[in-house]
């Protein structure tokens, strides 16, 4: 999971701060990267739906990276 949880969790806008709270509220227990990659996409796409802004683990993977980008380029 390395060590972006902060720069996640902020960037969520979710139920949680940081990316470890959304893990911890959640059915799941995540604490390797082989941990996350065990949950099956469809349920965690519903987690992820019902606990933040975006339909789906995607859209919010795909604006983590808008704004970590942005943030690496000054932009």
């Amino acid at each position: 999971m390395g060590d972006n949880s902060q720069f996640i969790g902020s960037v969520v806008v979710c139920d949680h701060d940081v990316l470890e709270a959304f893990f911890e509220a959640s059915p799941w227990t995540v604490e390797s990267d082989g941990d996350f990659e065990a949950i099956p996409d469809d349920e965690f796409d519903e987690y992820v739906d019902q606990h933040t802004r975006f339909s789906g683990f995607e859209a919010m993977q795909k604006k983590a990276l808008e704004e970590w980008t942005a943030n690496q380029t000054g932009l």
